[in-house]
């Protein structure tokens, strides 16, 4: 930050990688009436430090002709990035880069001149189900929300953007053995090996994407992962024995999680979800959730003949009676490696 004479604001370097407008000059506005804090305010964002300033001593002479009158909706997402992704997750900073893509008609337009009518037919344009849509709604005020309190706008629409009707929950539907025989077929297809480790192991979506490559146990096959419950938390997964080497190949990919981008980064869980949309209208399956692959694994297990209790622990429905303490015994591993190897992988 430089600092700079009092009362005259300050310059802050963003940090976020930019090679071009990198320098953010701030003002202090007079305090807010109901809580009685000073606010700040972005004046601009500039290419150097002295065009910074040169704007500051603009804004203290006429504080009305300003680059914030001009500040486009996609500076103002730059300045929102910059403090938001701070408090928030790092695959959930990537998940919403991408939503973020979805808002480029706006990009360039000055926000102050944004009304309802613009942002209401951008979300009409979008080819998205009604809850997505909901789900994009929700970052786009939290810009907004971001652009009200700093003082880029004076009206906060929000509330008023529609969406469409919400769908209720559907029932999940598990893949048939004519689909799981088309994914054997296709596992050279990048992200079908996930969908069949998902499959076959019973894990959640969101658990396959954190676990860890060190958490991974191939010689003994097994993955100590699991989230949501106490008794689906780090429980101990078989890896049944057709899987090793779709196994193999993902460990052998840059990054720390198994599953990565192409950068070696821990893949978000929206970019893998449409990932997965797009993989099953290429191949000719119909699914819109990744879930009922969680739902094909109960089933598949089920009709395995494999015991009830085995199947819990792997699922990780209930906690283990003797292994309360996370403690997993050579004996157990044996058991629940059997218990998966029984389900019988048909490739044809």
């Amino acid at each position: 930050m430089r600092r700079n004479p009092k009362g005259s604001g300050s310059i802050y370097t963003m940090r976020d990688g930019r090679r071009n407008k990198k320098y953010r000059a701030v003002v202090t506005l007079d305090a807010d009436p109901v809580t009685g804090k000073r606010r700040r305010m972005t004046v601009g964002i500039y290419r150097t430090a002295s065009e910074a300033a040169d704007a500051l001593a603009a804004w203290k002479k006429d504080p009305y002709d300003t680059d914030v009158k001009n500040l486009t909706f996609g500076g103002t997402i730059d300045l929102w990035r910059e403090e938001h992704f701070k408090a928030i997750a790092e695959n959930s900073a990537y998940t919403e880069k991408y939503v973020i893509r979805k808002f480029a008609p706006l990009y360039h337009r000055p926000i102050r001149d944004i009304k309802l009518i613009d942002v209401q037919k951008m979300f009409d344009d979008m080819d998205l189900a009604p809850n997505t849509k909901a789900y994009y709604k929700g970052i786009f005020c939290s810009i907004y929300n971001y652009a009200e309190k700093y003082g880029f706008v004076d009206r906060n629409f929000c509330h008023l953007i529609e969406t469409g009707k919400k769908v209720g929950v559907r029932e999940h539907r598990i893949f048939s053995p004519q689909e799981i025989s088309i994914l054997w077929r296709s596992r050279l297809v990048p992200l079908v090996d996930t969908v069949l480790i998902l499959i076959y192991t019973g894990m959640r979506i969101n658990e396959l994407l954190k676990l860890k490559k060190c958490d991974v146990n191939l010689k003994e096959r097994y993955i100590i992962g699991g989230s949501k419950t106490d008794a689906g938390r780090d429980r101990l997964i078989p890896i049944h024995r057709d899987l090793v080497p779709l196994f193999k190949g993902l460990m052998r990919t840059e990054g720390e999680t198994l599953v990565t981008t192409r950068t070696g980064k821990q893949r978000g869980i929206h970019s893998y979800r449409v990932k997965f949309h797009k993989l099953m209208a290429s191949l000719g399956i119909e699914h819109h959730y990744v879930h009922d692959t969680r739902h094909t694994f109960a089933s598949l297990i089920n009709d395995s003949g494999a015991n009830g209790t085995s199947i819990r622990k792997i699922i990780g429905h209930v906690s283990f009676e003797q292994m309360t303490e996370k403690v997993y015994t050579h004996k157990t591993i044996v058991e629940l490696q059997a218990a998966v190897d029984m389900i019988e992988i048909k490739e044809a």
